[in-house]
């Protein structure tokens, strides 16, 4: 993957353990597999794993208390630090189509 998709960027979402409970409380999932037991150890091996990857192009962003909005904003400020010269005139082209409309 490292050879063949080199600009591929690994991202981590967080949020803490509580706020993981609420969300699984207040929106369960038909088939979730998370019991309330394990949110701490599966944090922890999501974060082993990102900081173990072999992908040099990372970004974490924190959900406990910010919006998806919120949340998208971030996403977009820290992933274009790790978008080509290409990905970056095609952003700036299709910002200038849509002012055109």
């Amino acid at each position: 993957m490292l050879h063949h998709a080199p600009d591929t960027v690994l991202v981590l979402v967080k949020a803490s353990p509580d706020v993981i409970l609420r969300r699984m409380t207040e929106s369960p999932h038909e088939r979730g597999v998370l019991r309330e037991e394990d949110i701490q150890l599966v944090l922890d091996r999501f974060e082993d794993e990102f900081k173990l990857s072999l992908i040099s192009n990372k970004l974490a962003l924190e959900t406990s208390v910010a919006s998806v909005d919120d949340t998208l904003t971030e996403f977009v400020a820290k992933a274009k630090r790790h978008l080509s010269e290409v990905d970056r005139s095609r952003l700036l082209a299709l910002q200038a189509l849509r002012k055109g409309d």
